[in-house]
């Protein structure tokens, strides 16, 4: 009796028909990755080579966006400062007006000096709130990066370094010596209620702004007006407890505290501390 065992024309048939799929699928993978290696076994050497330069690839793109975004920030910066130069450029026309003081009138050299206060309140507001991703960029707070231990942090709860020489080195060593406590700049208004109009220049450790306050303004009127614009100035103003009638103005840090009368008011500021 004779049996078929195998059928080699149809083995062969399935072997043909397996290959072309394979065929059929790694060109389907090509064609729909874009891409002649897409796994070990296509080419294994091309495959780390490929690796490699899409590595690079991924860093190169990624160093274009560090630098627009560094362009962006810098430009920020550039558009805050030509604005700040555009306004000291003002204030330098106006004072250099107002030195013609046989031609000009008192109203006309006061209305300058408004201006220059807008000027340069405008000019403390821009430092202030030009940012970037919520970083402050012209506000002086980016000039140095510093860092102090634990023990120090307790000695030390404030300062600011103006200017270092770093030389070759990246970081350096500072030592301070503190030989008094700092204190905080204050003023004292006892005048009451004011009778007629008038505009006060605020200026603390952040910067100055002026404030305009009506005729018959109260003292808290007057306290409510600096504390409006603290975040700009850093002064601070309260009412005293003992004495209704008086204000105490001072710096939110230490520093100094500065507020001043740009037209004429029967009030007056006294200096009660440095």
């Amino acid at each position: 009796m004779t049996r078929i065992n195998t059928n080699v024309q149809s083995l062969r048939a399935l072997r043909n028909v397996g290959k072309a799929n394979n065929l059929l699928s790694t060109s389907l993978q090509r064609l729909s990755t874009g891409l002649k290696i897409n796994s070990g076994k296509d080419n294994p050497s091309g495959l780390i080579a490929s690796e490699t330069l899409g590595l690079q690839v991924t860093t190169i793109e990624q160093s274009i966006k560090n630098s627009n975004r560094a362009n962006n920030v810098i430009s920020t910066a550039d558009s805050a400062l030509g604005e700040i130069g555009g306004l000291l450029n003002q204030v330098r026309g106006l004072v250099q007006e107002g030195l013609n003081t046989g031609a000009l009138s008192d109203t006309e050299i006061d209305a300058n000096q408004q201006q220059i206060d807008a000027a340069l309140s405008a000019i403390n507001r821009i430092s202030a709130n030009t940012t970037f991703a919520g970083d402050k960029l012209i506000d002086g707070s980016k000039a140095f990066t510093t860092s102090k231990t634990v023990a120090d942090a307790a000695k030390l709860s404030d300062y600011q370094i103006n200017e270092a020489i770093f030389g070759t080195a990246s970081s350096i060593d500072i030592s301070a010596q503190v030989t008094a406590a700092a204190q905080k700049g204050e003023l004292r208004y006892s005048g009451g209620a004011l009778s007629s109009a008038s505009t006060l220049q605020v200026a603390g450790a952040r910067g100055s702004q002026v404030v305009f306050l009506g005729s018959g303004s109260s003292v808290a009127n007057i306290r409510d007006a600096i504390n409006g614009v603290s975040d700009v100035t850093g002064v601070e103003a309260s009412v005293i407890s003992s004495a209704p009638g008086e204000l105490t103005v001072s710096n939110a840090t230490a520093g100094s505290a500065f507020v001043g009368n740009t037209q004429a008011a029967e009030a007056t500021l006294t200096t009660a501390g440095t």
